[in-house]
């Protein structure tokens, strides 16, 4: 029986992936230079120990002695604020919280992201005295694409793996949840939705599509076929 349910958290409960990948491209533009999607795509929902790509690093080379870290770091903080004022929480987000709230289920975020921006933001929104457990890259050795988060966040709950399951957006995240054994249902947002997410074990265009009663059912279908 489901008992609980792991959120991951940028893109999923908010879109700041798409901030993130909006204000790199305008500060590339401003440069003459362009990124390319599937860079960007490959890092979402990766800790920062396994990135292998980043735009610090892309821009380094191809700016050679005109690169200024502190300069760059701060025009794309002023861009990626003006693109974050305009999102808001995800949708079907909150109705799935108060769903889950009322059927007594213990709800968790495992997130790759430091601790002080995923505390931050579930304050700002509202949201985080809902959740009994924040998992993030702090408390673990391994992030996303690695189980550990997931593990973590299950051991928090006190739950096993038959008795919940997994809310992600990227192949990163859902190869995580997946590894430790959940069902993950993947929401793919404006930029995952580019990506390969087959490994998911069910994907739905938005969490205001389906009911907690429809996700329990489906999961419970899946871990007894185990």
């Amino acid at each position: 029986m489901i008992k609980a349910i792991i959120f991951d958290f940028d893109g999923l409960i908010l879109d700041t992936e798409y901030a993130e990948f909006g204000s790199w491209q305008q500060v590339y533009g401003e440069y003459g230079l362009e990124m390319l999607l599937d860079d960007w795509t490959s890092i979402i929902g990766s800790g920062a120990s396994t990135i292998k790509w980043s735009p610090h690093d892309d821009l380094k080379v191809k700016l050679a002695d005109k690169y200024d870290r502190e300069t760059i770091r701060e025009r794309r903080k002023v861009v990626f604020d003006e693109y974050l004022s305009r999102e808001t929480i995800m949708p079907g987000v909150k109705e799935l919280i108060a769903e889950a709230e009322a059927a007594g289920f213990g709800l968790a975020v495992a997130s790759s992201s430091p601790r002080e921006w995923v505390e931050g933001f579930l304050n700002k929104l509202g949201l985080r005295h809902h959740f009994s457990v924040v998992k993030t890259e702090t408390d673990v050795i391994n992030a996303k694409p690695d189980p550990e988060l997931y593990l973590a966040a299950m051991e928090g709950l006190g739950v096993t793996t038959h008795e919940a399951f997994a809310l992600e957006d990227s192949a990163n995240g859902t190869t995580a949840a997946v590894a430790a054994g959940l069902f993950c249902i993947t929401v793919p947002n404006r930029l995952t939705i580019h990506t390969d997410l087959t490994h998911s074990s069910l994907i739905v265009s938005s969490l205001a599509d389906v009911t907690l009663r429809e996700l329990c059912e489906m999961a419970e279908k899946f871990y007894m076929a185990e």
